[in-house]
Order: C-alpha cells, then sequence, then structure tokens
C-alpha cells in the first residue's frame, strides 16, 4: 500500500503538478495524514484521501528537524552530504545566506 501512494502521490504531485487517478483531498478522521478509502463492504477500494492540513504539518515537522540537525557541529558529515547536493542543484551557494547554516 505505501508504494501505491507513493507512486501515486509523490510521483504524480511532484513530476506532474497534477493528483493521480484514486488520490483524494479532504479531512481525515483519525491521526494519520493519509488514509486509505474502503467500499462499503470493508474491502480496499484503491483510492487514498490525503489530509492537507495534517500532510503540511507533518512536513513542516520533518523538515525543521532535518534543518536543525545540519545545523548541530558535529553533524559535519550530513551537513557537507547537504552542501554537496545542493551546489549541484541549484545555481546558489548555499552559504550565500548567513542565516541558512551556521
Amino acid at each position: 500500500m505505501t508504494d501505491r501512494v507513493y507512486e501515486k502521490v509523490r510521483c504524480g504531485f511532484h513530476h506532474d503538478a497534477l493528483l493521480r487517478e484514486g488520490i483524494y483531498l479532504g479531512p481525515i478522521q483519525n491521526p494519520a495524514p493519509v488514509a486509505a478509502l474502503k467500499r462499503s463492504d470493508g474491502t480496499f477500494s484503491g483510492a487514498f484521501v490525503i489530509d492537507v492540513r495534517k500532510i503540511h504539518a507533518a512536513i513542516e515537522k520533518n523538515l525543521s528537524w532535518y534543518v536543525e540537525s545540519l545545523r548541530l557541529q558535529e553533524n559535519t558529515v550530513p551537513r557537507d552530504n547537504f552542501l554537496k547536493a545542493w551546489t549541484i542543484r541549484q545555481p546558489m551557494n548555499p552559504t550565500d545566506f548567513p542565516d541558512a547554516l551556521p
């Protein structure tokens, strides 16, 4: 099921800027940010609902943790890896932004 969500959401939305068939946006009653839609007989329908507010909060929390971990002086390897990846993908140098990293 995780692979199916990944393919439909990440690959569809990230690469195509479109949600693929079987992905819907809406509120979810349970704490999870993504839920599988079930048919009336309880079987999996093949579709998923994404709670935009919950998924945004989860992404923001994870990103904040990642940035804070890069700022720790002892995390030289992850920070160096980030800087290498940034240099490959971005025309700007992250050190051009003094508040970005220590």
